[in-house]
C-alpha cells in the first residue's frame, strides 16, 4: 500500500480526484500483460487526506466489472477505517506520556521508565546515570516560565540522545533524563555541554534571561536499591 509512481496517469488522477481510477482501454493487450501498469487504483483517505494507494496491475478480464469495483472500494474504506482508528490510539496513547508542548516525557512516564532501566541494568549488567536540572530563578510571568521550559527542553534534547529518556520533573521548573549505558565521566560531559550552551544563549532573542540552574546527578549502583538510587542524587 503505497503511492509507488506519482508519475502514472491513473494513480496521479486517483490522487488529486480522492476517488478510484480505472483504465478506460481495458481491452488493449498491453494492458492486460502489464505487471507494473496500474489498471484500478484506489485511494486510501484518512481525515480527508490521501494516506495511501491500492494498486492493482492485473485482474482476470470478466472480474473487469462495476460491482468488483464496488467491492474492492468498500474493502479499501475498511481499511482506510482500520488505519484511522490505530492512528487515533496511537496519538492517545502518545499524550497519556508525552508533554506534546515541551516534546519531552511526563513525569509519571519517568517513574515507569526507571524501573525498567533499573531491571534491565541489574538483568543485563549495563549501567545508566539520572541527571536532574532545576530552574531557580523562575520567572514570574507565566507566559515567560512557558517560553523558558520550552528552550530548556529543547536544549536538553538537543544534547541527548535516542536512547535517552528527557522527562519533565516533580515540579514545572524542573526536568528528569535517564541516560543509558552513562558512567560518570559521561555524566560530567552531559551537563557540561548544557550548561555552556545555556551561557551561550543566555540575554539573547532566544533566551533573554540570565538563567540559573541546579544540576544534579545519580550513578546506577548494583548493590543498592532504586529507592536507594533516587535518594543519592549529587551536586554537579
Amino acid at each position: 500500500i503505497t503511492i509507488n509512481n506519482i508519475e502514472d496517469p491513473l494513480i496521479a488522477r486517483a490522487f488529486l480526484l480522492k476517488e478510484i481510477a480505472a483504465i478506460d482501454n481495458i481491452h488493449d493487450e498491453k494492458n492486460l500483460l502489464s505487471n507494473t501498469q496500474a489498471i484500478l487504483v484506489m485511494p486510501i483517505i484518512i481525515m480527508g487526506e490521501v494516506f495511501g494507494m491500492v494498486k492493482i496491475t492485473q485482474m482476470p478480464f470478466l472480474q473487469y466489472t462495476p460491482a468488483n469495483f464496488k467491492l474492492i472500494e468498500l474493502y479499501t474504506n475498511w481499511m482506510a477505517q482500520n488505519f484511522s482508528h490505530a492512528l487515533e490510539y496511537h496519538n492517545v496513547s502518545r499524550q497519556s506520556i508525552m508533554n506534546t508542548n515541551l516534546n519531552i516525557f511526563t513525569n509519571h512516564y519517568y517513574e515507569q521508565r526507571l524501573q525498567e532501566e533499573f531491571d534491565q541494568a541489574k538483568r543485563y549488567e549495563n549501567n545508566f546515570s539520572l541527571v536532574r536540572l532545576s530552574l531557580i530563578n523562575k520567572p514570574a510571568d507565566e507566559i515567560r516560565l512557558e517560553h523558558t521550559r520550552k528552550v530548556l527542553s529543547q536544549i536538553i534534547r538537543k544534547f541527548s540522545r535516542v536512547m535517552d529518556c528527557v522527562c519533565e520533573g516533580s515540579s514545572i521548573t524542573s526536568f528528569n533524563i535517564i541516560l543509558a549505558h552513562t558512567d560518570e565521566q559521561g555524566v560530567g560531559s552531559y551537563i557540561e555541554n548544557i550548561r555552556n550552551h545555556i551561557e551561550k544563549i543566555s540575554k539573547t532573542e532566544k533566551l533573554k534571561e540570565n538563567l540559573l540552574l541546579d544540576y544534579q546527578y545519580a550513578l546506577f549502583d548494583r548493590s543498592i536499591t532504586l529507592n536507594e538510587l533516587i535518594d543519592n542524587f549529587r551536586k554537579a
